[in-house]
C-alpha cells in the first residue's frame, strides 16, 4: 500500500527508490538481456536506468525547491519519460527525440 505523506518525506523516499533501482535492478536486467541475445530489450533497460538516475537527481533537487518554496519547471520527453528541468533540450539524451516531444510541467 502506498501512504501519501509530506511532500518532504515523498520526495526523500522517491529519490531514494529511484536512486536504488537505477543502481541495483536495472544493471541486472541490463546484463541478463545482452546475455540471452536480447539486445533491444538491452537497449530500453539501458534507457531506462539513465531515466531513474536523473529522475534521482531531479527529486534532490524537487526537494531543494520545496525547502525554498520555489516554483519549478520540468520538461517530460513524451516518448521515453525523460525529465529535464528549466527547458527542454534540443533533443532527449536518452532516446534521441526532439525538443517537440518535450511537454511543460511546474512544480
Amino acid at each position: 500500500d502506498i501512504v501519501i505523506k509530506d511532500t518532504e518525506t515523498n520526495l526523500l523516499e522517491s529519490f531514494n527508490r529511484e536512486q536504488s533501482i537505477s543502481e541495483n535492478e536495472y544493471p541486472d536486467f541490463v546484463k541478463d538481456a545482452e546475455q540471452e541475445g536480447e539486445e533491444d530489450a538491452a537497449l530500453t533497460f539501458g534507457r531506462a536506468r539513465d531515466a531513474e538516475k536523473k529522475h534521482a537527481k531531479l527529486y534532490d533537487q524537487a526537494m531543494y525547491h520545496v525547502m525554498k518554496d520555489e516554483v519549478a519547471q520540468y520538461y517530460v520527453c513524451q516518448v521515453c519519460g525523460y525529465v529535464n528541468e528549466s527547458k527542454a533540450p534540443k533533443k532527449c539524451p536518452v532516446c534521441g527525440a526532439p525538443r517537440e516531444e518535450f511537454r511543460e510541467v511546474s512544480s
